[in-house]
């Protein structure tokens, strides 16, 4: 019975091992089969936790960043790195600046005081309402000099909140003028920022090196938009702070869309101020 039995056993054992399915589950080239799905179907799930975690993370990140202070203070390095640190996490990257800021010496290039400088992905306009959203993607859009723009600016941030994508503005520009007056719609855009998102910097004052949260305007001109550098402009203190006043009493236009009258005044300084609105928390 039990060489019957060993026999009966063998018989299997060879018939298992000479079944061609049995074969192919069990041969190498199965064991590469499935090994290679094993890999497909873990980098599938690895690929899907990946944008799950950048889902996550545009879903955190704020819609709207506010850049403001005084000329030298570096709002536009801190919008590039912003840039540079958020980019990885949205689809595309749009750089506006005013279509009459020449400074960067071209209209697709901006730059610091510092001589930091990027060129792709930078568009000049001369309204911001001509900048197209895209309705397929995540879209971060930065915009440079913003004290340049009206309402538009406005309507931009009204219409990156109400797109179904995660779109993102951050906005760099001075919030006062060389008249301590709002310069164009800066302020207004701030106070739609979360306070934790709105930044203040300073510069040093040219004289003393205290902190300085003012331009001082050293040409004479009263058009409250004059584009230019060191040439045209010094940051300062409450106490050196010095303001050209107008021979003839005249209105100042609050934002970039007002009249643009320009006229020669005689140079005086004050050291009386008022209190800055808003907290500095960083110098150049």
């Amino acid at each position: 019975m039990q060489c019957v039995r060993a026999r009966k056993a063998n018989d299997q054992s060879n018939s298992i091992a000479r079944c061609p399915v049995r074969q192919a589950i069990g041969g190498p080239k199965a064991r590469k089969v499935m090994t290679g799905m094993i890999g497909r179907v873990g980098a599938s799930l690895a690929r899907n936790v990946r944008q799950d975690a950048r889902l996550q993370q545009l879903q955190a990140a704020p819609r709207l960043r506010v850049i403001m202070g005084p000329m030298f203070s570096g709002k536009t390095s801190r919008l590039l790195q912003l840039l540079e640190d958020l980019e990885p996490q949205f689809g595309r990257c749009l750089v506006a600046k005013w279509s009459e800021d020449l400074r960067a010496g071209s209209l697709s290039a901006v730059s610091t005081h510092t001589g930091k400088r990027r060129t792709s992905d930078v568009h000049a306009f001369a309204s911001l309402d001509d900048l197209e959203l895209p309705g397929h993607q995540n879209l971060l859009v930065a915009v440079d000099e913003g004290q340049f723009f009206g309402d538009d600016l406005l309507r931009l941030h009204d219409r990156i909140v109400r797109a179904e994508q995660h779109h993102a503005l951050i906005v760099a520009g001075l919030d006062l003028d060389f008249r301590k007056n709002p310069f164009g719609r800066m302020l207004d855009l701030a106070d739609r920022a979360d306070p934790t998102n709105v930044e203040t910097l300073a510069a040093q004052c040219h004289i003393c090196g205290a902190a300085a949260p003012f331009t001082s305007r050293i040409v004479h001109s009263a058009n409250q938009v004059l584009v230019g550098g060191a040439e045209s402009y010094q940051p300062t203190c409450a106490e050196h702070y010095c303001c050209p006043e107008a021979e003839k009493a005249q209105e100042v236009p609050k934002s970039p869309d007002s009249s643009r009258q320009t006229f020669h005044s005689s140079s005086s300084c004050s050291s009386e101020d008022r209190k800055h609105r808003r907290s500095m928390i960083h110098f150049n």
